[in-house]
């Protein structure tokens, strides 16, 4: 009887440990752009992503990391610029595509980094983003990680409080 009991309880703790192993984070099931989409806190950059035509790049395999800035970072902006930049859909879809880097890096992958390239190439190169961390908060450039690690099927989302601006070409 208790060599059927070790048998049943180590049966349910393989279970259990193989569950827990292959368990998909939330939103895995669902692309960048699906998220994004959904996401009440990224409204404006849901309607940017379809403005300037770059559902494809969030929907495609990936893996990609997007620094995703919230409906708040938009609102951050100066008056009228949001405007002026949706008047120009080339500069729109550039500081779209500086949100957005080849690869899946989680907060913990980009500790023991202090930049990544963008897919966003300027006339001098790839565009890069400064990455520092101020207490246990990551900063991107000059913005606050605010939500980190939202796993989806082609990459990681990270929302940020600020809208990252590339710095101009010379």
């Amino acid at each position: 009887m208790k060599k059927l009991q070790a048998t049943l309880c180590a049966a349910v703790l393989m279970t259990a440990g193989f569950a827990a192993v292959n368990q998909r984070p939330p939103h895995q099931e669902q692309n960048a752009l699906d998220w994004i989409s959904t996401s009440p806190q990224h409204t404006i950059l849901s309607g940017l992503i379809i403005d300037t035509g770059m559902r494809d790049t969030l929907r495609g395999v990936g893996p990609h990391t997007v620094f995703a800035p919230t409906d708040e970072a938009f609102r951050k902006l100066p008056e009228g610029k949001l405007d002026e930049m949706r008047g120009d859909p080339a500069k729109l879809r550039d500081l779209l595509s500086y949100h957005i880097v080849s690869g899946r890096f989680s907060a913990t992958d980009l500790q023991g980094m202090d930049r990544v390239t963008s897919i966003l190439i300027q006339k001098t190169g790839p565009a890069t983003l400064r990455l520092r961390w101020e207490n246990s908060t990551l900063m991107v450039n000059d913005a606050k990680v605010v939500l980190q690690d939202t796993w989806v099927s082609n990459g990681v989302v990270h929302s940020v409080d600020t809208v990252l601006v590339p710095a101009p070409v010379r």
